[in-house]
């Protein structure tokens, strides 16, 4: 049985990542907000949930001090979902809401993986896997902090990449495309016509969670151990 933590895990992409691992006999530290529930888990797997608040300065060194003061690390992998999209024009970016956006999108997975370094908190060939978005290599209106942390957010994949290589760790971001999730959902909502203008956006459809979480299986395997530093775009045509 392999540990892994998920970020995130309460919803989207996380939330369906947590399942697969579950499904397969893995033991997850979700971490989120609000704890998940699920449906459809083939047997009762071992899973611990933390709520933890990423826009809280130094949340994700507390979070690795908890788990290493409770014996829950070393971790076979890291799933790194956690974030947030707000919609904002240019002058609506005030002080408050980019240091959140931020904190929450890069400051984050910064303080953990430190934190995981530092403390022996890695096996040996761990693989660590952090969505991006496709924002980050083409912008979309109002959403140039979410744009800008996503940059720096792969930026970082590539320094962590390089300094834990030598321990056969992996790091590596996928850089996605509009996924089919609570969040899309959201940014529907709140953004009049999105739907209707999402295809043309993506000739070849929204990407399916499935689908993003099958890919985040295939770098998590040993199938992958050629990939590290990488920023795979899974776009559906975005980026043509």
């Amino acid at each position: 049985m392999k540990k892994y933590i998920v970020t995130g895990a309460s919803s989207g992409i996380g939330k369906e990542c947590t399942r697969m691992l579950l499904n397969q006999g893995n033991q997850v530290i979700m971490v989120a907000r609000t704890k998940p529930s699920f449906s459809n888990i083939r047997k009762n797997k071992e899973s611990i949930f933390i709520d933890c608040d990423f826009s809280i300065p130094g949340s994700g060194e507390l979070l690795i001090d908890y788990l290493g003061n409770n014996n829950l690390l070393p971790i076979n992998g890291l799933i790194h979902c956690a974030g947030i999209a707000p919609l904002l024009k240019i002058s609506e970016n005030l002080p408050d809401k980019v240091k959140r956006g931020y904190e929450v999108n890069l400051f984050s997975f910064m303080e953990i993986m430190n934190a995981l370094e530092m403390g022996g908190g890695l096996e040996q060939l761990a693989s660590i896997v952090v969505m991006s978005s496709v924002v980050s290599v083409r912008g979309s209106n109002r959403q140039s902090l979410y744009a800008g942390t996503k940059a720096a957010l792969e930026e970082t994949v590539r320094y962590y990449s390089g300094k834990l290589s030598s321990y056969g760790i992996r790091v590596n971001a996928i850089v996605s495309g509009a996924v089919q999730t609570e969040m899309l959902q959201k940014l529907e909502e709140e953004s009049l016509g999105l739907e209707k203008r999402m295809k043309n956006y993506y000739p070849l459809g929204v990407i399916g969670v499935n689908e993003i979480c099958n890919l985040i299986g295939f770098f998590l395997s040993e199938k992958s151990y050629l990939f590290n530093g990488k920023s795979i775009p899974v776009d559906s045509g975005y980026l043509l």
